[in-house]
């Protein structure tokens, strides 16, 4: 799927497009990317499935810039467009009172992995694999207006939504119910040769959640360098070695309700199909 068209009214809220549409015309001669639970809701409306019982009441997006000044200057053009700055939070703007954070990745990152917020090098967030992820994505087109922006794929937003819960696992479950939503619902829209075949040699019994699992893994295979599979790798089969301990697993089997032993073949299969 390279391109999605929708509509206006199919926004949660209309603080959502009214939002969208002020970045379109803010950023021209910008690319952004709609990340988080915004891009989680029109994947699902490209994909025909229902839409997540998760609501948003906010925009995430994120834009590669070259340095920290860079990102001022970006920062000068949201405050010149109407947008407010939060006093505390740096990523935070509002338009009329609608949030929006706004999330900078590219050349001033430590190793393409990590952000740290000047002054005090805080807040501290990950970005790895935003590069790659971003480098495959979809288009999208809201009614027949100017308004066009970039979302990741499935498999990139799972894979943005796995660093994050990385990141902050133990604050909240935000990220895993995203995660889970999309491995729920990922395999029968998606399912055709020779894809199909694949799967069903490696999924014994034909499980649609654990379907869903490998071949978000296959998809993600195709955008992560080799070094960045090699750390959710590292990070994944760290969690599958405490089994019944593993925070991976009890908040997996949480969010998507499902048992452990399908919970465990799920992350189990997504690693072994990701470096494959």
């Amino acid at each position: 799927m390279k391109d999605l068209h929708i509509q206006s009214n199919q926004f949660e809220l209309p603080q959502q497009f009214e939002t969208l549409n002020k970045l379109c015309q803010c950023f021209k001669d910008q690319e952004f990317f709609v990340i988080g639970a915004t891009a989680r809701d029109m994947l699902s409306i490209a994909l025909g499935i229902d839409l997540s019982t998760r609501t948003t009441r906010d925009l995430d997006i994120s834009i590669a810039v070259e340095s920290w000044d860079s990102f001022m200057k970006v920062q000068e053009l949201l405050i010149n467009s109407g947008f407010e700055k939060d006093s505390i939070r740096k990523q935070r703007f509002y338009y009329k009172y609608f949030e929006l954070d706004v999330v900078p990745f590219g050349k001033l990152s430590e190793d393409g992995a990590k952000i740290f917020w000047p002054p005090e090098a805080s807040p501290e967030m990950t970005v790895r694999g935003f590069e790659s992820v971003l480098k495959e994505c979809v288009n999208v087109k809201v009614d027949d207006a100017d308004i066009e922006f970039k979302i990741p794929t499935t498999a990139g937003l799972f894979v943005t939504k796995l660093d994050a819960w990385i990141d902050r696992g133990l604050e909240k479950d935000n990220d895993m119910d995203d995660m889970m939503y999309l491995v729920d619902n990922f395999y029968l829209p998606n399912c055709t040769e020779p894809v199909y075949t694949e799967v069903f040699e490696a999924v014994e019994d034909s499980d649609m959640f654990i379907s869903g699992a490998y071949m978000l893994a296959m998809d993600a295979s195709l955008l992560l360098s080799d070094e960045e599979k090699a750390y959710y790798k590292d990070k994944i089969e760290t969690e599958l070695t405490k089994q019944e301990a593993s925070l991976l697993i009890q908040k997996s089997m949480k969010s998507s309700k499902k048992d452990y032993d399908t919970v465990y073949r799920a992350w189990e299969l997504f690693v072994k199909r990701l470096v494959k």
